[in-house]
């Protein structure tokens, strides 16, 4: 079954940008025995207030026959990632995000995230739609480009 897993915001001093981290997931998705089919570079609007040095997120188009297994590392590797902001930057600006979909998200969503400022707060009904879905504590800002 394919799952497509978006990520966005990851960027820290001690190196964290997303494409970076994104990767990492990905190595710990394919050594559970999933296959990643493909890695999606989203570059999100450039004059938000509140972006990352690329303003880009990802998304890893995944197939697997065992979706728990891969929703459990998604999950470790998540908070394993709020664990390191705690302890390279407690003023970090980074606030991940994190979805898991059955099916590609709607084309809309990507390009209103494309072409124009999206408010984290008009997102809390499309959450229903995630298998999972996970942000820091601090801020849902993540969860924008995690969802383009």
């Amino acid at each position: 079954m394919p799952l497509f897993i978006g990520i966005d915001d990851t960027d820290h001093p001690n190196g964290g940008c997303t494409t970076w981290t994104s990767q990492v997931l990905a190595q710990l998705i394919e050594a559970a025995g999933a296959e990643i089919l493909e890695r999606r570079l989203v570059r999100l609007w450039p004059f938000a207030p509140r972006r990352t040095r690329g303003n880009g997120a990802v998304c890893l188009v995944v197939d697997t026959d065992n979706t728990p297994s891969i929703l459990e590392v998604v999950s470790s590797w998540f908070n394993s990632l709020l664990d390191e902001l705690k302890k390279v930057d407690s003023s970090s600006h980074a606030r991940p995000g994190l979805v898991v979909l059955k099916e590609q998200y709607s084309d809309d969503a990507y390009w209103e995230a494309v072409r124009k400022e999206v408010a984290p707060s008009s997102l809390v009904g499309e959450m229903s739609n995630c298998l999972l879905y996970l942000h820091h504590p601090q801020g849902k800002d993540g969860l924008i480009g995690a969802l383009a």
